[in-house]
């Protein structure tokens, strides 16, 4: 079993809820290009992250020129309804938001956590929960009621069942002038941008509230226990770039391993036989 060469103190930075994200992380007193991987530890948190990465795809081709972009937009937001179909997800947004709110309240005692950000952002949470507590009826319901997104959900789980001779209807709106397209995309995506906002903050939150530890693979290799007193939700890896290498991680509720492979095309991925130092972050809040 691979030990723990530095522990970190728990990491928690009340910073202001910028929802940029960047690969090049700041670790120690050095700025290392790293490559971070994800694992979700609970169907909640692996929701939330789909849905974040559908609005990011989605919102960031909105202006785009292209027929392709516009599709690429537009199929991203018949995604997120298909979810939003499949989930409860309003309520899980509540319940998270509620819990963390009430996580984040405690920190008020203590003396190195800044009082205003505590305060900035405590305030934009309970704003997220009432307008989500004030919605009625299903969430971007309004959406399914647009032809051309309905036209597309009805289709979801068919064999090309999106493409262009199947629906008309798509075509004629692809057709559009850009500054149509994009001037619809942005009115329904619009529609769900409290949702997108929450879980955006909720993510956020919880990969800043982690307990950081750097950590050597051994050929390859590690496996170490977690904290049974805490119910991590997010496990990330961090490996720098220029080691040219992935993680394939598994854990449950008290173990954790992570075996590094090595990519070479035209060959299966094989497991590295060098060590490998990494960062692993088990997050919860």
């Amino acid at each position: 079993m691979a030990g723990l060469s530095v522990r970190k103190p728990m990491a928690f930075t009340l910073i202001s809820t910028d929802e940029t994200a960047d690969d090049t992380s700041v670790l120690g007193n050095t700025s290392v290009p790293m490559l971070t991987y994800e694992l979700p530890l609970c169907e909640r948190i692996r929701t939330f992250l789909r849905l974040e990465s559908l609005f990011g795809e989605g919102t960031q081709a909105i202006y785009g020129e292209s027929l392709r972009e516009a599709r690429q937009s537009l199929m991203a937001l018949v995604t997120i309804l298909h979810i939003l179909d499949r989930n409860d997800l309003r309520t899980d947004v509540i319940k998270e938001l509620d819990h963390q709110i009430s996580r984040l309240a405690e920190l008020d005692k203590i003396q190195d956590v800044d009082p205003h950000k505590l305060t900035y952002i405590l305030d934009e949470m309970e704003s997220l929960l009432d307008e989500l507590i004030q919605h009625k009826g299903r969430l971007g319901q309004s959406l399914r009621d647009q032809e051309v997104l309905s036209s597309i959900l009805q289709r979801m789980g068919l064999i090309a069942g999106t493409c262009d001779f199947d629906l008309p209807i798509l075509q004629h709106w692809l057709g559009q002038e850009m500054s149509t397209r994009s001037e619809d995309l942005q009115e329904w995506y619009q529609q769900l941008d409290g949702i997108r906002r929450s879980i955006n903050l909720i993510l956020k939150l919880t990969r800043e509230s982690n307990d950081a530890q750097e950590a050597i693979a051994v050929a390859g290799f590690y496996q170490n226990n977690l904290n049974k007193q805490r119910a991590y939700q997010l496990l990330q890896v961090s490996v720098a770039r220029h080691l040219q290498v992935f993680p394939e991680i598994s854990a449950g509720k008290h173990r954790v391993s992570v075996r590094f492979m090595r990519y070479v095309k035209h060959q299966r991925a094989t497991q590295v036989k060098e060590d490998i130092p990494f960062y692993l972050n088990c997050c919860v809040l």
